[in-house]
């Protein structure tokens, strides 16, 4: 409604592993929704196949915090053959609706990376876009079968590829842009999770080109961006090494925020690029690009001044502090500088 008071929402995904295990409530809390990771697909049904913390991620809810499922991730086959037909959809939906049933979720989120190429192996097919909107008009119907709205959301890479976008912005509640990643392949010292591309590097990805990509076709209130807790590291060959300068090895590996941190309590100086407003990290060779709290204020501040959906981040377990969560709600929830 026009006179409602604008509050975007937060989104944390937490994959189910041991390092959740010490996430506490007061974390939970600052949180909208919480994107549990991941069910698969296996014979054309949605399944979950560890659920070491399910149950005590699901005792969130007694708090106001909503709980998702996401289905897929980087690598998880089956989601081509599970739309190809309509017989193939209801089997998949079905399996779908027992799960939301058995564990009373609040919505799906459907990670499909991505449809129509094999990336990682996973099978495609030339009808993968279409059937991917066949599958979220369905399964659609099927939650209005419901009392209660279950909210339908889709992840999303920094590109107006792979999806129909037009015709997903009838059917998702939100779309969440994975804006990390950006430079696993490149050889360049660039940033994978910046806000701004910086051209003067040959940084041409961001969350905020993707934001006006996508915004073509879906509403911006409808759209949220995405923070990493983790950072991507390559490696340079020999000494003296800047931003934007060639890799020996690119950025295929990661560290996690809680290892960067350590560097940082350990005397590693943390550089800007107030370009891109990104952080990053030259030390023994390798350069480093991860999101910090004062990249969180910037894609905070982007996401209140564009009037978008919210920010979503990658993932819970990847931190052993609460700053980045305490960041987001400071600068989201908060709306302070």
């Amino acid at each position: 409604m026009e006179n409602e008071k604008y509050n975007p929402i937060t989104i944390g995904y937490l994959y189910d592993s041991d390092n959740c295990q010490s996430i506490s409530i007061d974390v939970i809390s600052k949180l909208d929704y919480v994107n549990y990771s991941f069910a698969l697909i296996d014979n054309g049904r949605a399944y979950i196949k560890e659920k070491n913390n399910l149950d005590k991620i699901l005792k969130y809810k007694d708090i106001g915090v909503k709980i998702s499922l996401s289905i897929g991730g980087w690598g998880a086959d089956g989601f081509s053959e599970a739309v190809s037909s309509k017989n193939s959809r209801k089997i998949f939906i079905d399996s779908i609706i027992d799960l939301i049933k058995k564990y009373d979720f609040d919505g799906i989120d459907l990670d499909w990376e991505y449809p129509s190429v094999s990336f990682a192996n996973i099978s495609s097919s030339k009808d993968d876009i279409s059937n991917f909107v066949f599958l979220c008009k369905e399964l659609k119907e099927r939650f209005l079968e419901f009392d209660k709205k279950i909210i339908l959301s889709a992840a999303v890479p920094c590109s107006d590829k792979y999806y129909d976008y037009k015709e997903l912005n009838k059917l998702l509640d939100y779309v969440n842009i994975m804006s990390y990643d950006l430079s696993v392949s490149s050889d360049i010292a660039n940033h994978h999770c910046n806000l701004y591309a910086n051209k003067e590097i040959h940084s041409y990805s961001s969350a905020d080109e993707a934001v006006k990509q996508i915004m073509r076709y879906v509403p911006k209130e409808k759209i949220v961006i995405g923070i990493a807790f983790y950072g991507r590291y390559g490696e340079f060959k020999g000494k003296d090494f800047k931003l934007g300068d060639k890799l020996d090895k690119p950025q295929l590996s990661s560290f996690s925020y809680k290892d960067i941190k350590e560097m940082i309590s350990n005397g590693v100086e943390v550089l800007w690029d107030d370009i891109a407003k990104a952080p990053y990290i030259i030390s023994d060779g390798k350069f480093i690009s991860f999101d910090n709290q004062e990249s969180i204020k910037e894609k905070s501040q982007y996401v209140i001044k564009n009037g978008l959906g919210g920010l979503m981040f990658w993932q819970l377990g990847a931190s052993s502090t609460n700053e980045l969560v305490e960041a987001i709600y400071r600068f989201t929830k908060m709306n302070k500088t």
